[in-house]
């Protein structure tokens, strides 16, 4: 009885299944057999038998191709899980040839050309030896969906073009016209999902959000800088900016690259940064511009837009750089309240920061002059310094810290009384001491 309920329920599958396809999809002249081989292949992928889902999938493909999307879809991880399994290499070939055709197929059956090619280009670039062969398929599913690429197809691609580069198959000027093409794509979706996220406010976790985005231009940048030398850089933008005089996301782009290339000796450089930051203030910019005056020992220059690039990034991960290098500046330039300030907020957002003392030791040190009683009062400030810089090397475990503060203790050991000194002045070394400030420290002797 059991048995007769069994396969009655899977003639009403099959045939609620064929009455569907009747509806929507092609099953073929023999639906029945597709209909079978269907609920089989349905079934096996459920349970990840991939040799038995694969017999069925075959029948599918060859007697109705365009009855089910699904084929295709769960298609790719069942030839992906066969193909790692198999350790016949002839096999593996076979293998890897019909996971191929699989997007052929698809896309002749279901149209999305460019998305399907791109994901085939993905496939070949994984699994074929050569990079140059994907490359070209990659090529032409960006030609055909122009903005809508996908991210993950725009990162494979230049992958590949840089391995078909590496192997002289590409041309260096192919290398910087392709990756114009594909930064202009890449920052046509960060804007479009930038106004999509203030309108709907949410994300529903496709493919194609900000982020893949954002981490596809890091992976165009590093490929990028990885062949490009400073000269080239400068050579080939410059031309393009000559052409586009008024093309800021062409500036952008430069300086995104000078940046990452560190090509600040560059004549185009500080230019190319200084009209970005005209027109639109940000970090980087303001950062760029710090760089190049601090090469060039315009301190108090580099003070100012060090701590331009620190206000405009808000809280962005460079913030804690941006003010460790405003107050180094600010200290070069003399400007001591600059440096407590800036050493304040970064001991603030990371306690453990051996920089943020020894900014703070160095301020105090410098303040001595202004506490200078003619008794103990420059001695107090040194004293205090010397309290802060042994803070750095204490919760500091990096090795430059650790040279910076010894170097500090000792210069500010130098300058503590003598035992006698301290005598003449009715203090003993340990004793609590408050400095002009209002800081409290001990007295220490030489």
């Amino acid at each position: 009885m059991n048995t007769l309920k069994t396969i009655a329920l899977i003639l009403m599958v099959t045939l609620g299944l064929k009455a569907e396809a009747q509806k929507k999809y092609d099953f073929g002249t023999d639906s029945v057999r597709c209909v079978e081989n269907l609920s089989l292949f349905n079934e096996f992928i459920k349970q990840k038998s991939y040799a038995d889902a694969y017999k069925s999938w075959q029948v599918c493909v060859n007697i109705c191709p365009a009855s089910r999307k699904g084929l295709y879809l769960s298609g790719v991880n069942m030839f992906r899980s066969l193909i790692k399994n198999e350790a016949d290499e002839a096999r593996k070939a076979i293998l890897t040839d019909s996971l191929m055709t699989l997007f052929d197929i698809r896309a002749a059956n279901f149209g999305q050309e460019g998305y399907v090619l791109g994901r085939k280009g993905v496939e070949m670039f994984k699994y074929y030896d050569d990079p140059c062969t994907a490359k070209d398929v990659l090529k032409r599913s960006i030609d055909i969906s122009q903005n809508k690429a996908e991210a993950a197809i725009i990162s494979t691609y230049y992958q590949a073009l840089y391995k078909c580069y590496r192997n002289d198959q590409v041309d260096l000027e192919t290398m910087f016209t392709e990756y114009l093409t594909l930064s202009d794509i890449i920052n046509v979706n960060i804007e479009r999902l930038d106004e999509a996220a203030e309108e709907e406010d949410e994300d529903d976790g496709k493919e194609g959000h900000k982020e893949k985005y954002v981490t596809a231009k890091n992976n165009l940048d590093e490929f990028f800088v990885q062949f490009a030398d400073c000269e080239d850089i400068e050579r080939i933008f410059k031309v393009r900016m000559d052409a586009a005089p008024n093309d800021l996301e062409l500036k952008k782009k430069a300086l995104r690259i000078m940046n990452r290339k560190d090509c600040s000796d560059s004549d185009l450089f500080l230019p190319v940064a200084k009209a970005i930051h005209d027109a639109e203030p940000s970090a980087e910019s303001a950062y760029a511009i710090a760089q190049k005056e601090a090469k060039l020992k315009n301190y108090s220059q580099a003070a100012k837009y060090y701590d331009e690039a620190s206000d405009l990034c808000g809280d962005c991960a460079e913030k804690v750089n941006y003010l460790i290098k405003t107050g180094y500046f600010s200290l070069a330039n003399g400007n001591v309240s600059k440096v407590r300030t800036c050493a304040n907020e970064i001991l603030q957002r990371e306690p453990s920061n051996g920089n943020g003392y020894i900014l703070k030791g160095d301020a105090i040190f410098q303040s001595a002059s202004s506490c200078d009683d003619g008794k103990l009062g420059k001695y107090g400030m040194y004293w205090l310094a010397y309290d802060i810089y042994s803070r750095a090397k204490a919760v500091d475990n990096n090795k430059k810290v650790q040279e910076i503060a010894s170097k500090k203790l000792a210069n500010c050991t130098a300058q503590f009384p003598t035992t006698e000194d301290a005598f003449f002045f009715g203090v003993k070394d340990g004793a609590s001491y408050t400095t002009c400030t209002g800081e409290a420290t001990t007295v220490k002797v030489r």
